[in-house]
């Protein structure tokens, strides 16, 4: 594995949607690095200590990560680093969410992935309400526990 922050990456197997990443260089290198893969856009910079949510992987190998309900942003691949879920929690997360719980007076629950549409299934065969369907295609491992999704199951949340 290369060390962040070498150039010439297009190993697109290190990210997957779901992952949670960081940004794992300074503000000078992001520049530099981030100059041939869309350069520096909106509140990029006020996410260097942030952990995002791989929201998708693209074909020339750039990942697109949202910070909470902040982006996407797309970056260069070898400005991110993979967080284990011990290391942090995404930036945006309730305190609930943070330790697991759901707050009595939940609303319908949103897609953990895209932050837009309402999580619309359950995860098999882990069960967590995680994602919309659309978002699901592209998932081989559940976003909450990274269990191996085996199916998906639309359900209807009144």
């Amino acid at each position: 594995m290369q060390e962040p922050g070498a150039t010439g990456s297009k190993d697109c197997s290190r990210f997957n949607v779901g992952d949670l990443v960081e940004i794992s260089v300074e503000p000078s290198a992001l520049q530099t690095l981030q100059r041939e893969h869309g350069g520096l856009w909106g509140n990029m910079m006020q996410h260097l200590r942030d952990v995002g949510i791989v929201c998708d992987v693209l074909g020339d190998g750039d990942v697109m990560v949202r910070f909470g309900d902040k982006g996407p942003f797309i970056f260069n691949p070898d400005i991110l680093t993979k967080v284990l879920l011990g290391d942090s929690q995404p930036a945006g997360k309730s305190e609930a969410a943070k330790q697991n719980k759901e707050p009595a007076h939940s609303a319908k629950p949103q897609c953990t992935i895209c932050l837009i549409k309402e999580a619309s299934g359950a995860i098999v065969p882990c069960g967590h309400v995680a994602c919309c369907s659309d978002c699901v295609k592209r998932l081989k491992i559940c976003p909450i526990c990274r269990s191996k999704i085996a199916s998906y199951i639309h359900i209807f949340i009144p």
